[in-house]
């Protein structure tokens, strides 16, 4: 809570990670909370369409997930958020100033580790016929509520994604 500059940071994540918050999202929140987060989505997906990494850091966008300045979503936000962890906040606030990050405190073991895990996900998904690759989390999540069937159909090996895949990474 109150410590969120790596909430303005671009968020990779796995079709998988992605369908799941849409599940947990549908599952916990309520309207009007659940309308306003959508909207949330949707300004986040326009503002940093076609952004690099450094460019969209820049632009200082907040995730769609920070209310209040907390994450309304912590315990089940995607790997990328869950292995970037600090234990200093100057330092984070500083690192996003200058776009520089080398210098944060971070376990390096731990961030590797969920990033690790979010590609045999990926690999999983192609090896079982689905579409498979890293997205940038606000305008996968937009696609997956505003996209019909988008479940069934990425299941079914469909590139409903592939707007959101993130190809400078």
């Amino acid at each position: 809570m109150g410590c969120v500059h790596c909430c303005h940071l671009r968020v990779e994540a796995s079709p998988l990670e992605v369908l799941a918050l849409k599940d947990w999202v549908e599952r916990n929140l309520q309207e009007p909370e659940r309308a306003r987060l959508l909207e949330r989505v949707a300004k986040v997906a326009r503002q940093s369409a076609n952004l690099s990494e450094v460019a969209y850091a820049n632009a200082r966008i907040a995730c769609p997930f920070l209310v209040d300045q907390a994450c309304i979503t912590y315990e089940n936000r995607p790997f990328d958020c869950q292995g970037y962890t600090s234990s200093d906040a100057a330092v984070c606030e500083r690192a996003l100033e200058a776009y520089d990050f080398n210098e944060i405190p971070i376990g390096a073991r731990r961030y590797r580790a969920f990033v690790n895990a979010r590609g045999v996900m990926i690999s999983a998904a192609k090896a079982n016929g689905q579409t498979g690759t890293v997205l940038e989390l606000s305008a996968a999540l937009h696609i997956a509520f505003n996209e019909p069937d988008v479940v069934e159909r990425w299941l079914a090996g469909e590139p409903v994604f592939a707007p959101a895949e993130i190809t400078d990474s």
